[in-house]
């Protein structure tokens, strides 16, 4: 497999143009390359498209005493975004269930220090739990340590805790490096499947965020198996979500790499953000490059069939509902590092896994989470 780099971030969502920033340096291109033949991988790669068609969810079944008269923070990375509201309306939505008081702060991706400033404005309010939505803990340390004086355990999902001793989140809602880790093998076996071994991919994404990291070095481990297959990288800095660079860059790739047959977003919501689709059509190229995702927010570019023709689905919504369970077994002296009571994973595209409603932009998993968590949050 050959592996191309190219200058430019892609973001991650519309919150973040408005921030601006110098560009990051180009980074150098670097390759390898391989040859033969690909049945055997094309085989495997297809078999596990077919389990990926059926839901990975297993419903929690651990119970756990209620906690009365809880307050519960919420802190999303940010609201203009879908994978970052989605899961932080989900946590409020479950710590009512429990009858607690539950306030979501918009962290606002870290601008102006967001995020240390919603931690620790629920530390100020006196919030039995915090808990977070996409904050890694090394950008949050300060406001961390601030609730871990003052006794509030702290917990997260979709984001990564501190490798070092000291502050770190109490627990984990998913172990971010088995469950992403799952999200890009998958998303490369699809791109396997589909191109049946003939796989010339551009992926795009954004560095400086640990889950979309391990998913762009997850995806061309991967990839690497595929002998003749390349991968064409687009990234860089966050200062580039602002400047104009980001929709150029995805353009510019698509142009330069007229072999380009697939693409992998490492979340969907960027497709409509950097106007991938408007950039195929313009390069008449929609119909030609297959383009997955992970997440599972913008299912009407499938439906329409503008831009994307797959994600690795998530549901959003149950992320949040773990959540709160986690915070929820935190209270009640629970010792959890993690607590992995959140969905699994399962394929969509124009043909499986839609939802019915087709005005639905959202995976909605088919396992009834909140039916199970009301039942195993013991009254």
């Amino acid at each position: 497999m050959k592996v191309r780099h190219s200058s430019f971030l892609i973001g991650v969502t519309a919150a973040l143009l408005a921030l601006t920033a110098c560009s990051a340096p180009a980074p150098q291109p670097s390759s390898s390359s391989a040859g033969g033949d690909n049945a055997a991988l094309v085989a495997e790669a297809q078999a596990n498209v077919k389990v990926l068609y059926g839901s990975t969810s297993v419903a929690p079944k651990k119970k756990v005493e209620r906690v009365k008269g809880a307050s519960l923070w919420i802190v999303s990375c940010g609201e203009v975004a879908v994978g970052c509201a989605v899961p932080a309306a989900g946590a409020k939505a479950a710590a009512q269930e429990l009858g607690w008081k539950a306030t979501v702060c918009d962290g606002k991706f870290g601008a102006a220090n967001g995020y240390n400033d919603c931690i620790s404005q629920g530390v100020t309010a006196g919030a039995s739990a915090i808990v977070t939505i996409g904050v890694d803990c090394e950008v949050a340390t300060a406001s961390l340590s601030a609730a871990e004086k003052a006794g509030i355990p702290t917990a997260t999902t979709g984001g990564a805790n501190c490798d070092s001793g000291g502050v770190a989140y109490d627990s984990l809602a998913i172990d971010p490096t088995s469950f992403y880790t799952k999200v890009a093998r998958a998303a490369a076996d699809t791109v396997i499947a589909e191109t049946k071994g003939d796989a010339h991919v551009i992926t795009v994404s954004v560095t400086g965020i640990h889950i979309y990291d391990l998913m762009i070095k997850v995806f061309k481990e991967r990839m690497s198996e595929c002998k003749g297959c390349t991968v064409t990288e687009v990234g860089g800095g966050l200062g580039d979500l602002g400047n104009g660079n980001l929709k150029t860059a995805v353009s510019t790739a698509i142009t330069a790499n007229p072999d380009a047959n697939a693409m992998f977003v490492t979340v969907d919501g960027n497709v409509g953000l950097l106007e991938i689709p408007q950039a195929l059509q313009a390069a008449d190229r929609n119909d030609s490059v297959y383009v997955v995702a992970g997440q599972g927010t913008r299912l009407d570019l499938i439906r329409a069939g503008r831009g994307l023709d797959a994600v690795i689905g998530w549901d959003a919504t149950w992320q949040g509902w773990a959540l709160t369970d986690t915070a929820l077994r935190l209270l009640a002296g629970e010792e959890i590092s993690v607590n992995d009571t959140s969905s699994g994973i399962a394929l969509v595209d124009k043909t499986h896994n839609l939802p019915k409603d087709a005005k639905s932009t959202l995976f909605a998993d088919p396992v009834n989470y909140v039916a199970a968590f009301t039942k195993i949050w013991a009254k």
